[in-house]
C-alpha cells in the first residue's frame, strides 16, 4: 500500500481473482512478492489480527 506522502507498508494478504485464491505467507523465506491488483481482483489484508478487504 502506498500513502499520499509516499509512505509504504507491506502487509500479508489473501489475493483473489477469476483464476483462484492465493493464501497469505508468513515465513522468512516466503511472503515477499509484491502483487499489483487489477480491476476486479480482491485483496484481503491481515491487520492487527483482523482480515479486512482493501479497495
Amino acid at each position: 500500500m502506498n500513502g499520499v506522502g509516499r509512505q509504504k507498508v507491506k502487509l500479508s494478504c489473501f489475493f483473489n481473482n477469476e483464476f483462484g485464491l492465493i493464501l497469505a505467507a508468513f515465513g522468512d523465506f516466503t511472503g515477499t512478492y509484491t502483487l499489483k491488483p487489477k480491476k476486479g481482483n480482491r485483496v484481503f489484508a491481515i491487520v492487527e489480527q483482523e482480515v479486512i478487504e482493501l479497495h
